[in-house]
């Protein structure tokens, strides 16, 4: 099994979090229904993702082709303990975080210089900051698991690059850069049944 790349990620850093297997199938009846808010009935499989996404720096406009490097860790949920331990360890010193206004970011300041979007006013602040590169990877993961294949379990963190891998466009750079130098060489997909190429 290959292993991921755990070196600090640095320069500019986006940070954000999803959830996945969340839902409880509510009851037919109305009168049965609880509220799935609350902790009590929520699907006790219930884990978050959370993604740190390195980016690339504005100068390198030739090697801007998506994220820099991603690194991703199943916790509970999005809190302080959990992302300012994940930050310590696989975040280097003076890294910029960019990340949005759920309170587990709330204790980065102290440690990194820190950009924050508010997603319920503005997808985009007015300084420009944003999670894009994040939302992309999280993105990209949402069309992975609505595809059949085997269900996400809780388990150890890096569990999600080892068992269904992310479509295109995590490839390593060098190999990204080559396929746009000749684009005669991507690999064909088959086709889908039904369609003519």
């Amino acid at each position: 099994m290959a292993q991921r790349d755990e070196t600090p990620l640095s320069g500019k850093v986006q940070i954000d979090g999803c959830y996945t297997n969340g839902s409880v199938k509510p009851a037919n009846r109305a009168a049965d229904r609880v509220d799935r808010r609350l902790a009590e009935y929520r699907n006790p499989d219930r884990r978050c993702i959370l993604v740190m996404r390195e980016t690339f720096a504005k100068d390198a406009l030739a090697e801007r082709i998506g994220g820099k490097r991603t690194l991703t860790f199943v916790v509970p949920s999005e809190n302080q303990a959990d992302v300012g331990a994940l930050a310590a360890r696989f975040i280097a010193p003076g890294s910029e975080i960019s990340a949005d206004e759920s309170d587990a970011y709330d204790l980065l300041h102290g440690c990194y210089p820190m950009r924050r979007v508010n997603h319920s006013r503005e997808y985009r602040a007015a300084d420009g900051t944003t999670q894009n590169q994040a939302e992309s990877y999280i993105s990209r993961f949402r069309r992975m698991q609505d595809r059949p294949a085997p269900p996400l379990r809780p388990g150890p963190p890096g569990q999600l690059r080892q068992r269904g891998g992310l479509p295109r466009g995590h490839m390593p750079l060098e190999q990204r850069r080559d396929l746009l130098r000749h684009p005669d060489q991507m690999p064909a997909y088959p086709a889908a049944p039904g369609l003519v190429r």
